[in-house]
């Protein structure tokens, strides 16, 4: 009966240091991204997710607090959603959407030597980019402070979701990498030939 009780002690004490060791991954990936657009905050918690101070949280507590903030989002209107993906919050993103028609501009001028008609179908489609991204920026643009703060939030939840997947990839790959490494000691793998060198 000691033994039992230790062992569920032992286990409450690792959960709760993973719950913990979660918060603060958390915590510190959406601070971190408060202020950057949809694909630099990609890019910041892809490489957030790989140190290695992370490799203590569990898997089982990522899956439940990624349905936690799923839950959380679903009380967020379209509105919010909107000025998410116009980037409404994250201030100016010039650099991205200079890029992508620098890449709508170049897909012209390929077009352009193949088919003079297939350049006024890129050319369309460049123009619907810039429509959509100025609807999405004017239609989701927060009119009132309560709108604000609601945007803020919901930026914040779906940098934490994005974190948390994140996160939960680089602990799945490491997990696979410790699974091959085992099978390799113990002879069940073999580099290039695969398993029991077949």
């Amino acid at each position: 009966m000691a033994l039992s009780l230790e062992n569920k002690s032992e286990t409450a004490e690792k959960t709760s240091k993973s719950a913990a060791l979660l918060n603060k991954y958390l915590t510190n990936a959406v601070s971190m991204t408060r202020l950057d657009t949809i694909i630099e905050s990609h890019k910041t918690l892809s490489d957030y997710a790989k140190r290695s101070e992370w490799d203590d949280i569990k898997a089982d507590d990522v899956y439940a607090k990624r349905k936690e903030v799923e839950k959380e989002m679903k009380g967020f209107g379209i509105k919010d959603k909107l000025a998410y993906y116009g980037n409404v919050k994250a201030g100016e993103h010039s650099r991205e959407t200079t890029t992508k028609l620098g890449i709508i501009a170049a897909a012209m001028v390929v077009a352009a030597t193949i088919d003079p008609d297939l350049s006024h179908c890129v050319a369309g489609a460049g123009m619907a980019y810039i429509a959509s991204k100025t609807a999405a920026a004017t239609i989701g643009a927060p009119q009132t402070p309560k709108e604000l703060f609601s945007t803020r939030d919901y930026v914040d939840l779906k940098h934490a979701q994005t974190a948390l997947k994140k996160l939960e990839s680089n602990l799945m790959k490491k997990e696979n990498q410790k699974m091959v490494q085992q099978a390799i000691i113990n002879g069940a793998y073999f580099p290039g030939r695969g398993m029991y060198g077949r």
